[in-house]
């Protein structure tokens, strides 16, 4: 008889601890209030985006270059001197990579999945169509600030797990896992150094740590709602190939 009071008494408290915490919803909700609000997000139609990667272990430095227009218009281009280019893009429900060390490929299943979210302009701000639900999970310090941890279900991907920040509401960790051709791989990314740019406030440093390397990308500059020529989003030919293989 005790052992069952105890144990009833355990779940009160773990119901009365849930209770406590913020709705998912809500910390997503206040970190867009403190990044700029809905109407710096409505205004906002297009961008091009301007960065730096940088692989530290292997010592390669390069350039990236994104484009979004609309809903489902993407266009992403890594330059990697010494090892070449990298295009991905979203275009007509269609996902694909292209690059001189792979060759072109379309992406299905979760990888046209994680496509779609890089295709959507401010995925942040449009997560209730690109998510079925967001739970928060508890609390936990990343690097000594404590945050709150919320996991978010992508439609058709695994979970990932946003921290947001008690102080100031922002997302500084997500952990997620990606699909590539090797398998899934674990994902840690912390995001920093927020300022203003294209419009609302958002990391311009991160730093991805996945299968033993870390990854830094820093964003320099945006050009918001400016013309993106249609041109721009075109498969590459050996996309183009890849398509009319397929059937119809």
């Amino acid at each position: 008889m005790i052992g069952r009071v105890a144990w009833f008494m355990m779940l009160a408290a773990i119901r009365l601890s849930a209770a406590d915490l913020p709705s998912g919803a809500s910390l997503l909700d206040r970190y867009i209030q403190a990044t700029g609000g809905k109407q710096a997000y409505e205004a906002r139609k297009s961008e091009v985006l301007h960065g730096t990667i940088e692989y530290k272990v292997a010592g390669l430095r390069g350039s990236v270059v994104r484009y979004v227009r609309d809903k489902d218009l993407y266009r992403a281009t890594i330059d990697m001197p010494g090892v070449g280019a990298m295009d991905m893009g979203y275009r007509d429900g269609v996902a694909w990579q292209d690059s001189a060390l792979i060759g072109p490929r379309i992406l299905v299943g979760p990888e046209k999945s994680e496509a779609l979210k890089d295709a959507t302009l401010d995925p942040e701000y449009h997560w209730r169509s690109l998510y079925s639900k967001a739970e928060t999970a508890g609390e936990e310090s990343v690097n000594g600030e404590p945050c709150y941890k919320v996991i978010l279900t992508p439609i058709g991907d695994d979970p990932e797990t946003w921290f947001f920040s008690k102080q100031t509401g922002l997302v500084v960790k997500m952990s997620s896992v990606t699909t590539t051709q090797q398998g899934d791989i674990p994902v840690e990314t912390f995001y920093s150094d927020y300022k203003q740019l294209g419009g609302v406030l958002r990391p311009t440093r991160e730093i991805q740590k996945v299968a033993g390397q870390e990854i830094e990308l820093r964003l320099d500059a945006a050009e918001v709602n400016v013309q993106i020529p249609a041109e721009r989003f075109q498969f590459p030919a050996g996309v183009t190939a890849l398509l009319a293989k397929q059937p119809k």
